[in-house]
């Protein structure tokens, strides 16, 4: 019986250490924490719902609005110093700590359609973690010139193809020629688990 703290939430999955116990049972103790469980659902069965339950869907929207509603009222300041005393982090989702790793990284011109950044082997699998061969997805949250975060993360799977290149797609560089001087920069910044923010400067910009 494996029973543990982990929960549905981007703090949950990606952002917090989670704690879990491993027990083996005998036969009687099976059926009896099967009998406890069974009784449990039973007594509840009228608060238990699908995660994409209407009422499910629109409390979880109401707790993100409650974050854009506390940055509103309380600013940046405020609301970092709120997260610091309550556990209101995980609608925000993980942030850079002091010991996130970074990769700054040319994306080379390749084909018409440069948005597929490639990176080598190394990078593929030491960085992000992906195998080739196995199915793996990141998250990229985009941080734009004015320092924002979109509301919902690129969910992107990892492509490695026969001429050995590895690639990521990267919503940012979607419609952007390549251009004639110089290489796009993307710098990224692994937050949580299969989790990055990152950047993407093109030749000319100031930073």
């Amino acid at each position: 019986m494996i029973t543990g703290s982990g929960n549905l939430t981007a703090g949950g999955l990606r952002g917090n250490w989670e704690a879990f116990t491993v027990n083996t049972l005998v036969k009687a103790e099976i059926e009896a924490v099967q009998k406890y469980w069974d009784a449990w659902i039973a007594a509840n069965s009228d608060n238990l719902k699908p995660v994409d339950d209407a009422d499910v869907v629109a409390r979880a929207k109401a707790n993100q609005a409650s974050i854009v509603v506390l940055k509103k009222v309380l600013g940046d300041a405020g609301l970092a110093a709120a997260e610091a005393t309550a556990d209101i982090d995980e609608a925000v989702g993980p942030k850079p700590e002091d010991s996130s790793e970074v990769l700054i990284a040319e994306i080379p011109r390749g084909s018409t359609r440069w948005n597929q950044a490639n990176f080598d082997l190394a990078t593929f699998t030491n960085y992000f973690g992906a195998t080739p061969g196995s199915y793996h997805s990141v998250l990229l949250y985009h941080v734009g010139a004015d320092g924002k975060l979109p509301d919902t993360p690129e969910n992107r799977p990892a492509v490695a193809v026969k001429s050995r290149n590895f690639r990521f797609e990267l919503e940012a560089a979607a419609h952007l020629p390549y251009p004639d001087k110089g290489r796009p920069i993307a710098v990224f910044v692994r937050v949580a688990i299969r989790t990055f923010w990152y950047e993407l400067l093109m030749p000319g910009d100031a930073a």
